[in-house]
Parts: C-alpha cells; structure tokens; sequence
C-alpha cells in the first residue's frame, strides 16, 4: 500500500488498475467539505476526451464514506480487458514498472500496470478537489497547462506572463495549452499513426500563498516535488526558472526588491515564489516534465523472464498517446494535496 505522509494528511492508496475496485483511505480531512461538483469536474478534465488518449472508457464510478477522522474514495473499475496483456506474460514492458516489480516481488503477471497503474490518479484527483476547494477559501488558487508536447512549445510562464485566470479563459479542453491546438494535433496525428507516443510539460502556477514551507526538510519544493513525482511518468520537477539557472549568473537569476506603497515588490520571479524553501508572496511556479507513454505498438526488446532469453514484443491494448492530454488536473490535485497539508498547520 502506497500513502502519502504529510503533517496533517495521510492518504493510503489501495487496489490496482484491472482490480474489481481501488481507491484511497484519507486520514486529516474530518473538517473539509466534500463538493461533489467540484470532484466531477475534476475527474471529467481527467477523462480521456481525444483519440490520442486510451481507449479504455470508465465511467469514473465512485462512493465516498465518512468514519471518523476517515475518508474512503472507493472507485469500481468497469471496462477491464485482461486479454491484451495475456501476450505479455513474464516478458516485462521497456520502461514500465514491470521489471521493478519482479526485482521486488517475483510477480511475472504484468496486466495493466497493476498497483502502479495511473488508473489510480483517479481517487487522488477526488482528494485534490477536496484540498483545492479547502485552499479556494483561504484564497490559493491554482491552475496548470501543457507548456509542451514534444518539439511542440506553448506558452510558457519562462517566456511571458501567465496568470490562474488566464489559464481558466483560454485552455483549451481537449488539447489543454494556451494556443498552438493544430501544431500540437498535428504531432500527435504523426506520432500516434506511426505507433508511438511523445512526452512533454506541464506548468503550474500557485496564486495568494501565505509564507509555508520551511528550511532544508520542511522546504516546500522538497514537499512539493514528492507529491508531483508520484504522478506516473513524470520525471523532472522544476521551480521558477528550474534548469534555465545552470546558464545564468547572479545578476541575472537573483529577484531583485523594491519598495512599492509600504510593500516589497519583486522584479522578477526566477526562484519560482519560493525562497529559502517558504513561499514569498509571489506566484509560485512549477514545471512538471512527462516521459512518453512506454506502451507504443512498434516493436521492442525484452527479456522473457521464463526462458531467460531476449525477444521482441508489441503492446496491445488501450493506451495514450500522450498522457498530458489527461495530467493537468493531477498536477493540480497533487499540488492541492501537498499546498493543503501545510494550510491545515496554520489552522
């Protein structure tokens, strides 16, 4: 069982992709409202809306229990189909989590990506509208977008101003960037007709934070990065200016101050909002980077764990294309999740 565990927050995760059901047991909520308008609309941004995404359709059916200072999200997953991996069997996926989970525990049944499915971002996305609606009324708003999908680049927070209203009017809902909707579904069309998939990245930008976080462990980057990188294929974690500060001098990656009606103002926001690890006011931004989807349906190497010898395997099934098309909402829920662990210390 996989949990989260944050100062006021504990999430358990439980079940897998193709189980009859799974979910997530929430301890640190009790207070909270539970919104369920607000729930679906979160898991409807997450469902697949475009032919470059999985063809596997739930209907996202789930139930909500209180007992005590618990909440269980319990989903029931609906359109499983086994058959595809039975091809698969002991013959571990390139960069899936198949070959780990052998190290770990000996299993040579890889159907559906099991407990490491993303299948499972969906009860977190449920506790995310929770936390974002909890952080909605203390004044934190928070929005993300595709900045890139492959060679593809949106508008980026780096490059011009972007703000969580801006992001709300003008994102799109199938392909969610900021413009550049027929370049990025152009890409697609190549990739996916050829049988593979492409990576890229989402930003995120965090409006009206009070200053939480804290030094070294307690650093809101450390504790918001955890989160992020328990979204399924992401792989990098950037803050402000992120790896743009390997090519800066100080003079130019320093937020220099000025004093602004009885207040400091910042010049710039290369550090991201975040500063010593504590938020300063400033928006925070982060950019979250996405591997490809390592099932594609052109022929690939691996080892037959059985025989021990190499052959080649196609990926049958249903899968994305790009799995950005449906991570926004997931970021911002796993963003929601870590923000709100912090705000409930202020409390």
């Amino acid at each position: 069982m996989s949990s989260f565990n944050g100062k006021n927050i504990r999430i358990e995760l439980f079940g897998g992709s193709h189980d009859e059901k799974m979910g997530a047991q929430v301890f640190g909520l009790s207070g909270l409202p539970v919104d369920k308008n607000s729930i679906d609309r979160m898991l409807s941004r997450r469902a697949p809306k475009s032919r470059f995404s999985t063809s596997r359709r739930e209907a996202d059916d789930y139930v909500i229990e209180r007992t005590g200072d618990k909440l269980i999200v319990t989903f029931y997953n609906r359109d499983v189909s086994d058959k595809d991996y039975a091809p698969l069997y002991a013959k571990p996926r390139p960069s899936h989590a198949d070959y780990a989970e052998y190290l770990k525990s000996g299993t040579l049944d890889f159907s559906g990506g099991g407990r490491f499915s993303a299948r499972l971002t969906a009860p977190l996305c449920v506790i995310g509208a929770v936390c974002a609606d909890y952080l909605k009324a203390k004044g934190v708003e928070i929005a993300a977008y595709i900045s890139r999908i492959g060679s593809v680049k949106a508008p980026s927070y780096k490059t011009e101003k972007i703000t969580v209203e801006r992001v709300r009017a003008e994102i799109g809902e199938v392909i969610p960037t900021l413009g550049k909707f027929d370049e990025v579904q152009t890409l697609l069309d190549s990739v996916t007709r050829d049988g593979d998939s492409v990576g890229g990245q989402i930003e995120c930008i965090v409006e009206g934070l009070k200053p939480v976080g804290g030094e070294y462990f307690d650093g809101l980057e450390g504790k918001l990065s955890s989160a992020l990188f328990a979204i399924p294929a992401v792989k990098a974690v950037e803050f402000g200016s992120g790896v743009d500060f390997a090519g800066m001098v100080g003079s130019e990656a320093n937020d220099q101050m000025a004093a602004d009606g009885g207040k400091v103002r910042f010049l710039s926001n290369h550090s991201g909002g975040i500063l010593g690890g504590i938020a300063v006011g400033e928006p925070l931004t982060a950019t979250v980077t996405f591997k490809p989807t390592p099932s594609i349906s052109k022929s690939q190497t691996t080892v037959d764990l059985n025989s021990g010898k190499t052959c080649n395997i196609v990926i049958g099934g249903r899968h994305d294309g790009c799995v950005l098309l449906r991570a926004a909402p997931i970021v911002e829920s796993m963003a929601a999740i870590a923000l709100a662990d912090e705000y409930l210390s202020l409390s």
